[in-house]
């Protein structure tokens, strides 16, 4: 391979105040083996997390008032959810949530850190704002504030799920034994769907 290739991208890195070490570990993780390593499953779902629960005010008690975004950040970041998940996000070394026999691969992901409320609130702020947190926002607008799991199956699954998304059915369903066919549910207010 021929330094021509890359002469444009080291004059770019001299420019910046990128350090060798921290620029080879990304390319290690964007070209790297296990692109579709537990790694990067996590990094890439966390932003989703956060941009849903920010979308619906998770934490904030009076959802239709109006009140700036870093406060809604805050109140989710106060809350057991958000601790819960930014645990599950973020295994490494002190963290109690992934510090179990069998784990040890996971501790030393070391995506873990100690941040303050504050930082977690900016952190959190800059997905909201980032390209892809812009991308999955239109996508909660779009669809009632759900993610369309149709995205992310195949053709045929979609069709055999039919027109109606979950958003759209009443989750209050009432179960009961159907003595016809010996099965243990049935759908009693199928009428329930929302229109």
């Amino acid at each position: 391979m021929g330094t021509n290739k890359w002469n444009k991208v080291i004059k770019f890195l001299d420019t910046t105040t990128a350090k060798p070490d921290k620029v080879l570990n990304s390319l290690k993780a964007v070209y790297g083996k296990n692109k579709n390593s537990m790694y990067q499953d996590l990094r890439s779902s966390w932003p989703i997390d956060v941009v849903y629960n920010i979308y619906h005010k998770t934490g904030t008690t009076n959802k239709t008032k109006k009140i700036p975004l870093t406060q809604v950040i805050s109140n989710w970041i106060k809350t057991t959810d958000y601790k819960t998940a930014y645990r599950t996000f973020h295994p490494g070394v002190g963290n109690s949530h992934w510090d179990l026999p069998g784990q040890e691969k996971m501790m030393k992901m070391k995506m873990y850190k100690t941040l303050t409320h504050k930082q977690h609130v900016k952190n959190c702020n800059d997905v909201w704002n980032s390209k892809s947190g812009k991308g999955f926002r239109k996508e909660l607008e779009n669809n009632n504030g759900q993610y369309p799991f149709t995205n992310y199956i195949s053709k045929e699954e979609s069709d055999a799920l039919g027109p109606v998304s979950s958003s759209k059915l009443d989750t209050k369903r009432t179960y009961k034994k159907e003595k016809d066919h010996g099965t243990d549910i049935s759908f009693e207010n199928e009428s329930a769907i929302k229109k």
